[in-house]
This record gives C-alpha cells, structure tokens and sequence, in this order.
C-alpha cells in the first residue's frame, strides 16, 4: 500500500503501515531527482567556470582591444599631425613656388623686354651700320674722285683721309657694340634656361608632396576601418557574454523548479509539540485545520515521470466543506 500522508497528519503519534515497494519507488524517486539536482548543479556549475573564463577572455580582449585602439589612435594623430604638417608644407611651398614663379616670370618678362630692346639696338645699329657703309662707298666713291684730283686738292684730300679714318674709328666701336649686344643675349638665354630648369625641378617637389599626401590619407583610412572592425568583434563578444548569462538564468530556474518538487515529495517534520502552528493548512473557505484537512495527488497535473511511473503535483482537499485548494 502507499503511503497516506493525510493519515499520518491525523495520527502522527500512531505507527503507519507502509508497503516496502511504495517506499522503494518513493526513495527512488527522491534518488534520481537528487541525480537530477545534482546533474543539473554540475551543469550550472561548468556553465558558471565556462562564464568566468569567458569573463576573463573578454576583460583580457577588451584590454587587448583597449590598447590597440589607443595605440590606433595614437598613430591617427601622429598620422594626422604629419598630414597638418605635410599640408602646411606643401602649401608653404606652393607660396614660394608662386612667389618664385612669379618672380621668374617678372624676371623673364623683364629679360624679354631688355631683349626686345636690344635688338632693336642692334637692329638700329644694324641700320646705322648699313648707313655707314653706304656713307664709306660714297666716301671711297669721294676719296677716288679725290686722287684725281690729288694734286690740285692735297688739302681736302688730308681732310678726307681724317674723315675716312674717323669713319673707320666709328664702324669698330660700332662693330664692338653689336658683339657686346651678342653677349648680354647668349648670357641671358643662358638665365633663362636655368629658370626654365628650377621651375620643373619645384613641379617635380609639388608632385612628389602630393603622392605623399594620397599615401597619408590611404593609411588613415585603412586604421579607421581596422577600429571599426575590433569594435564588431567587440559586440559579438558582448552578445555571447548575454546569452550564456541568459542560458545561465534558465539553468538556476530549472534548479528552482527541481528544488520545489523534490520539497513536494518529502514527508512533513514532526516537531516536539507535533505540527508547528505556521505549518497548519488552514481551508480558505471554512477554516478548517489539521485532521479535516487531506493531502490527495492532483491527477490533472502531472510534474514528471521516474522511469515509467508519472509524478503528480499535490492538492489539499477540506474534508469538512469539501473545498480543494
């Protein structure tokens, strides 16, 4: 026979006989929902290991994370603080190349207009020249008429021949101008080659500073998109973090839940006095106490099974009122 538990309440004084196999399958029941209790410990208790070192992983990758982002940082602003510099260079020497170029073609301008005029100096002188050749024919013209004339003009022929060698005097300076001209021309070619020459070499420094200036802002760049990658792993971290929390919850509540039934199923304690007055079931709708009051199983929920056999909550019956709470 089972154990009458309302029997027992009544008559706790009072032997009770009880059938050895109920008493068996009660103990087993009491023994493997202990194995289940302390199954589910174990699981709660790995769970928790498992929780702690995946704490400990996550403090150690968000130090790790931490780190690398400052040291990230750091090397943006260092980073950014050469592209401020680089900038400040390259407009710097955009200003003097400007300056410099402006001088240059001032200068060019300037040369170009020496040049201009010195050619029209040569051209004139060219034309004086002509002029004077043309004057020295009419002169040696005038000088052959002149011999002819030797004996009976010897003065004017002295005075012709001054004027001849003047003439020449005055062709040689003119020649020794038209040469100086040369010069001064071939020397500023040469000038202007030379400025020809620095302002490719400034275009070639302003290319170079740009390129070094793509290749800064491609860095910065690719550290930004190493940040943004670190704070995703971040979050998936923190994500598994909040599941195994939330795994964790269930857990303790499955444990709850076991602790309560594994209650349900144990015989009441017997004080000294025999039931204490705060474990009295008390019928809400009569007030009826102690013996009026029966334990029966509640056929209509069913907690668990052990092995075959289902496991059935409890619910008191009044015996008085017939009230079942």
């Amino acid at each position: 026979m089972s154990i009458d538990w309302a029997k027992a309440e009544e008559r706790p004084d009072k032997s009770l006989k009880v059938d050895g196999k109920a008493l068996l399958d009660l103990r087993a029941k009491i023994n493997d929902l202990e194995k289940q209790l302390a199954d589910t410990k174990n699981t709660l208790s790995e769970k928790e290991q498992t929780l702690e070192s995946t704490t400990q992983e996550l403090e150690q990758t968000k130090s790790t994370l931490q780190e690398t982002r400052e040291r990230l940082q750091n090397e943006i602003e260092d980073l950014k603080t050469q592209f401020e510099t680089s900038t400040a260079e390259i407009e710097n020497l955009n200003t003097e190349l400007s300056k410099t170029k402006e001088m240059y073609e001032n200068t060019i301008e300037d040369y170009k207009s020496s040049l201009e005029e010195k050619e029209s100096t040569i051209e004139s002188l060219n034309s004086e020249i002509s002029n004077l050749n043309n004057k020295l024919d009419e002169y040696n013209t005038q000088v052959g008429e002149l011999e002819g004339k030797l004996n009976q003009l010897s003065e004017l022929t002295q005075s012709s021949e001054e004027q001849i060698a003047n003439i020449k005097s005055e062709k040689e300076s003119l020649q020794a101008e038209l040469e100086t001209a040369n010069e001064t021309i071939s020397s500023r070619d040469t000038e202007l080659s030379k400025l020809n020459s620095e302002i490719e070499a400034l275009n070639n420094s302003i290319s170079s500073q740009e390129t070094e200036k793509t290749n800064l802002n491609n860095k910065v760049e690719e550290l930004t998109a190493m940040v943004a990658e670190k704070d995703e792993q971040l979050e998936q971290l923190q994500q598994q973090i909040n599941q195994m929390e939330e795994q964790i919850g269930e857990k303790t509540s499955q444990l709850e839940e076991v602790e309560a039934e594994l209650s349900e199923y144990k015989p009441p304690e017997i004080g000294s006095g025999g039931f204490a007055a705060d474990e009295r079931t008390t019928c809400p709708m009569c007030g009826a106490v102690g013996h009026d009051i029966k334990v029966v199983e509640d056929k209509s929920k069913v907690l668990s099974y052990v092995g075959h056999i289902p496991m059935y909550a409890k619910k008191n019956v009044c015996k008085k009122c017939g009230y079942e709470f």
